[in-house]
């Protein structure tokens, strides 16, 4: 129940229609008995000042940012927590008084989600990353931290792709702007927003019928839970790693954030997984079977 004591916590975006955080947020707090709530904003760039200065007036605790506001949310911070500078990213936002402090979970969520739900080493894989935004900067990055053999970015707009091939010339992992190409062990990371808005099948790979061994397919979108890229994927054998993991370790770490206190993360998969199946977000034609994982 709200009462007077409450304080909020958003999450900043447009769209938010998919969005899973206020479900988990919420059922957090109530496990953890804080008087918090969280709370779905549609904020665009051009009103994300305004907006995170009216939520410091109105005594939020933080918020979260998706799309589109993750790079916009860099030059409005008081300070920033690494890595969110060397990711030029921002997801998370902690209010202490009138500052504003920066944080990106995005790329600890994802290697939590690979060793928890796939468990091999990263060393000296060959990536294929499809997109160039702030979710495939980050998950570039965690990739590097981990040495993996090289690095090769496939997106539309390759300018945007050569600046994130720019952005990890420190790392010292081999990065390039190629075309699509297949190889032993390859981790393939979908880093796109295709195939998230609802019932939409589109895919932006269309595998080979026959694929390397080794090959481990990764998509960032979590609803739907299984995408066609995700789907054709494990129809060829490969293993595959939806983006469920990482949303729920994202949300693990801004609670920390947020809070100080670690929140139970089997209650926040819960939670999500129940959310996910009650709106039927199995994309047509899927086989039930044919799970992540698979």
């Amino acid at each position: 129940m709200i009462g007077p004591g409450t304080r909020t916590v958003w999450v900043l975006g447009s769209p938010l229609g998919h969005t899973l955080s206020p479900v988990m947020h919420n059922a957090a707090y109530r496990a953890m008995g804080l008087d918090l709530v969280y709370l779905p904003a549609r904020v665009g760039s051009r009103d994300l000042r305004a907006a995170l200065e009216g939520l410091s007036v109105l005594g939020a605790v933080g918020c979260n940012l998706t799309l589109p506001l993750k790079q916009a949310a860099l030059g409005l911070m008081t300070r920033l927590e690494p890595p969110a500078a060397e990711l030029g990213a921002v997801n998370t936002v902690r209010f202490e008084g009138r500052s504003r402090v920066g944080f990106n979970t995005d790329a600890q969520g994802w290697l939590r989600s690979w060793d928890e739900e796939v468990g091999q080493p990263l060393e000296g894989r060959p990536v294929l990353l499809l997109g160039a935004g702030g979710a495939a900067r980050a998950v570039a990055w965690a990739l590097a931290s981990r040495r993996v053999a090289r690095i090769q970015v496939v997106n539309r707009d390759s300018e945007r792709a050569r600046r994130l091939v720019a952005s990890l010339a420190r790392t010292e992992v081999p990065c390039r702007v190629g075309a699509v190409e297949f190889e032993p062990d390859m981790v393939v990371v979908q880093a796109t927003s295709v195939g998230m808005v609802p019932g939409d099948d589109a895919t932006c790979l269309e595998w080979p019928e026959e694929v390397p061994p080794g090959v481990v397919a990764c998509d960032l979108v979590y609803r739907p839970r299984q995408t066609r890229f995700l789907r054709e994927a494990c129809q060829r054998g490969v293993r595959t790693l939806g983006g469920l993991g990482m949303l729920v370790h994202q949300a693990a770490l801004a609670i920390e954030v947020f809070t100080g206190q670690s929140p139970c993360q089997a209650l926040l998969r819960r939670v999500a997984e129940e959310a996910l199946s009650s709106d039927r977000c199995t994309a047509p034609g899927v086989d039930p079977g044919c799970a992540d994982g698979c």
